[in-house]
């Protein structure tokens, strides 16, 4: 255990479950899987997963050819030899960005040890329930769906 090894096509069922976990909580993670002729993993970069005993993901690093790096894991779930592996796989890298929740970047410094930083903090709106219809909030407010043009 503990093996972080790239992400294959056959993984793209086991990420996406993993992903629907929360995907609210996997900033960025969930477009690696694009959908274009089917899912396919894409992208400017690597996916690299952690596999559970039956070969399902538990976990998901997504790493540009840029380097910015996007995580979807909990940090909780990871055990002692998942750590290891996972300063392995970062070890020699050179970062530009860490994206995803404050306690998984605080994880991937401490690994990495990038030297001086910017952190850019964001409040990420989630809805738990249906919209309200737009006459309940009234005046000129209007809830909908973002599209391109937003």
């Amino acid at each position: 255990m503990g093996d972080w090894s790239r992400g294959l096509i056959t993984d793209r069922e086991s990420l996406i479950r993993l992903v629907r976990r929360g995907e609210w909580n996997h900033l960025y993670f969930s477009h690696v899987l694009r959908e274009k002729r089917g899912l396919r993993l894409v992208q400017d970069g690597t996916v690299h997963v952690l596999r559970d005993g039956k070969g399902q993901c538990r976990a998901g690093l997504y790493i540009s050819h840029g380097g910015a790096l996007h995580c979807c894991f909990e940090p909780s779930e990871l055990r002692g030899d998942d750590i290891r592996g996972l300063e392995r796989l970062l070890t020699g890298r050179a970062f530009f960005s860490f994206i995803g929740r404050k306690d998984r970047i605080d994880l991937i410094e401490e690994l990495c040890n990038p030297g001086e930083s910017h952190m850019v903090d964001y409040d990420l709106m989630v809805r738990e329930a249906k919209a309200p219809p737009a006459d309940d909030l009234g005046g000129d407010v209007v809830i909908r769906p973002a599209g391109r043009e937003d």
